[in-house]
């Protein structure tokens, strides 16, 4: 940890010092004397963040430092991360595959393809207003649905008419991006406020906290649809073979055009 000091010519006393809070910014107080080999994969994981930040750089480059963890611990140090960039205030960049870790970890996203800039925004932005259809694929859970214009703020998938928030794309192939978390199971009267699509279950995966369904659309692709597990919705979960409507708020639609 103190090797980049020493190669600033840092003192001696002035070294040990920012070691030691270094230490203690990532919670690790106490442990300057341990062998490398004595440490678990989080806590190693902790020594190189210490060994970044110990000359506390105004910018910090991470690049998917968290992927040789588990699950959990990567959790656990996705939230060390976010607090450690708050204590520093440095600006760190970040780069992850993981679409869910970049909304988790960041203030604004970049979306690249090919070495190209798709999207640039905030995580919320980014997950619920895609740019275009690559990014509505990217990010989040979305099934891509072809649909056709049918004026300033609606489209159709076959039969169906479906409302847009916002206008339409005017050029270009367009996509119904269904994220599988704000499709709502369930054969009620129409109400005011939500698009329709029926369809026909064919499979359920019981995932833990919830269940991923797909479903066949009439006259479409079939769509990912995910399904609380908690007793309520359990208890109410279609099965393979059985027809279901689906509601999607107007709110939650999502119509993109294709990328370039």
């Amino acid at each position: 940890m103190a090797f980049p000091l020493r190669a600033r010519k840092v003192d001696r006393a002035k070294c040990a010092k920012l070691v030691a809070e270094a230490l203690a910014a990532v919670e690790l107080d106490g442990y300057g004397k341990r062998s490398i080999n004595q440490l678990s994969g989080g806590q190693k994981q902790r020594v190189a963040l210490a060994r970044a930040i110990v000359f506390a750089p105004r910018l910090i480059l991470m690049d998917e430092p968290l992927s040789a963890l588990d699950k959990s611990l990567r959790e656990s140090m996705q939230m060390e991360l976010r607090r450690l960039h708050r204590t520093l205030g440095a600006t760190i960049i970040y780069v992850t595959h993981d679409q869910r870790e970049a909304l988790i970890m960041s203030d604004r996203v970049a979306v690249m393809r090919g070495g190209r800039l798709m999207q640039v925004d905030t995580p919320k932005n980014l997950y619920s207003r895609p740019a275009n259809h690559f990014v509505a694929g990217f990010v989040g859970e979305s099934t891509l649905v072809p649909v056709s214009r049918r004026g300033a703020r609606k489209v159709s998938v076959g039969e169906f008419e479906i409302a847009s928030p916002v206008d339409v794309p005017l050029a270009g192939e367009l996509f119904l991006a269904v994220q599988s978390e704000a499709v709502i199971i369930g054969n009620v009267p129409a109400a005011s406020g939500y698009n329709y699509l029926f369809g026909t279950v064919t499979d359920v995966v019981f995932q833990g906290e919830s269940s991923k369904l797909s479903v066949a659309l009439e006259g479409g692709p079939i769509i990912g649809v995910r399904q609380a597990e908690h007793h309520a919705a359990a208890s109410c979960m279609p099965v393979v073979g059985e027809r279901v409507a689906l509601r999607l708020h107007v709110e939650d639609t999502i119509i993109v055009a294709k990328s370039g």
